[in-house]
Protein backbone atom coordinates (compact mmCIF):
# COMPACT_ATOMS: atom_id res chain seq x y z
CA UNK A 1 0.00 0.00 0.00
CA UNK A 2 1.87 3.28 -1.28
CA UNK A 3 1.24 6.39 1.36
CA UNK A 4 -0.15 9.34 -0.32
CA UNK A 5 2.21 11.98 -1.35
CA UNK A 6 1.46 15.62 0.62
CA UNK A 7 2.25 18.38 -1.33
CA UNK A 8 2.64 20.91 0.54
CA UNK A 9 6.45 21.98 -0.03
CA UNK A 10 8.58 21.81 2.85
CA UNK A 11 9.34 25.72 3.09
CA UNK A 12 5.84 26.13 3.46
CA UNK A 13 5.66 25.47 7.38
CA UNK A 14 8.32 28.46 7.26
CA UNK A 15 5.69 30.55 7.25
CA UNK A 16 3.48 29.67 9.63
CA UNK A 17 3.18 31.82 12.34
CA UNK A 18 1.76 30.10 16.12
CA UNK A 19 -1.00 32.36 17.51
CA UNK A 20 -0.04 34.79 20.34
CA UNK A 21 -1.27 34.67 23.31
CA UNK A 22 -4.23 37.07 24.08
CA UNK A 23 -3.59 39.19 27.10
CA UNK A 24 -6.04 37.30 29.49
CA UNK A 25 -3.92 34.69 28.65
CA UNK A 26 -0.67 36.07 29.42
CA UNK A 27 -2.22 36.89 32.63
CA UNK A 28 -2.92 33.40 33.55
CA UNK A 29 -0.27 31.74 32.75
CA UNK A 30 2.11 33.95 35.32
CA UNK A 31 -0.89 33.45 37.78
CA UNK A 32 -0.42 29.57 36.90
CA UNK A 33 3.20 29.33 37.50
CA UNK A 34 3.54 31.19 40.35
CA UNK A 35 0.76 29.28 41.83
CA UNK A 36 -0.81 32.66 42.03
CA UNK A 37 -4.71 33.15 43.13
CA UNK A 38 -6.99 36.06 42.00
CA UNK A 39 -7.50 36.65 46.09
CA UNK A 40 -3.51 36.57 46.41
CA UNK A 41 -3.93 39.16 42.80
CA UNK A 42 -6.29 40.97 44.16
CA UNK A 43 -4.40 41.99 47.33
CA UNK A 44 -1.02 42.74 45.79
CA UNK A 45 -3.04 45.04 42.94
CA UNK A 46 -5.38 46.60 45.79
CA UNK A 47 -8.77 45.86 43.87
CA UNK A 48 -11.79 43.39 44.00
CA UNK A 49 -10.91 39.89 43.04
CA UNK A 50 -13.71 39.97 40.95
CA UNK A 51 -11.59 42.79 39.03
CA UNK A 52 -9.02 40.31 38.55
CA UNK A 53 -11.50 37.82 37.01
CA UNK A 54 -12.24 40.49 34.27
CA UNK A 55 -8.40 40.87 33.35
CA UNK A 56 -8.38 37.47 33.11
CA UNK A 57 -11.78 36.92 31.05
CA UNK A 58 -10.82 40.03 28.97
CA UNK A 59 -13.52 42.17 29.82
CA UNK A 60 -11.26 44.81 31.08
CA UNK A 61 -7.75 45.94 30.62
CA UNK A 62 -5.36 45.93 33.10
CA UNK A 63 -3.46 49.05 33.68
CA UNK A 64 0.31 49.77 32.89
CA UNK A 65 1.39 49.41 36.87
CA UNK A 66 -1.36 46.96 37.41
CA UNK A 67 0.56 44.55 34.84
CA UNK A 68 3.81 45.37 36.41
CA UNK A 69 2.49 44.51 39.60
CA UNK A 70 1.11 41.79 38.36
CA UNK A 71 4.60 40.81 36.47
CA UNK A 72 6.05 41.18 40.30
CA UNK A 73 3.81 39.49 42.44
CA UNK A 74 3.89 36.17 39.69
CA UNK A 75 8.05 36.41 40.70
CA UNK A 76 8.61 37.53 36.43
CA UNK A 77 9.19 41.70 37.03
CA UNK A 78 11.25 41.38 33.49
CA UNK A 79 8.51 39.78 32.11
CA UNK A 80 5.58 43.15 32.55
CA UNK A 81 6.78 44.03 29.00
CA UNK A 82 5.62 40.70 27.64
CA UNK A 83 2.44 40.57 29.54
CA UNK A 84 1.52 43.91 27.64
CA UNK A 85 2.23 43.32 24.27
CA UNK A 86 2.80 39.76 24.41
CA UNK A 87 6.47 40.20 23.04
CA UNK A 88 9.56 38.29 24.89
CA UNK A 89 12.19 41.13 26.05
CA UNK A 90 15.58 40.87 24.92
CA UNK A 91 17.90 38.99 26.96
CA UNK A 92 20.33 41.29 28.02
CA UNK A 93 23.07 39.03 27.59
CA UNK A 94 22.59 37.85 31.74
CA UNK A 95 19.87 34.78 30.78
CA UNK A 96 17.80 36.56 33.48
CA UNK A 97 14.94 38.47 31.64
CA UNK A 98 13.31 35.41 29.37
CA UNK A 99 13.90 32.43 31.47
CA UNK A 100 10.47 31.10 33.43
Amino acid sequence: MSMPHDSTPDHALDRVTPPAFKLQHRLQVLMEDADVTAADMATALGVHKNTVYNYLSGSRKPSLSAVKVWALRCGKPALWTWIQTGIVPEDDGGGTTTTW
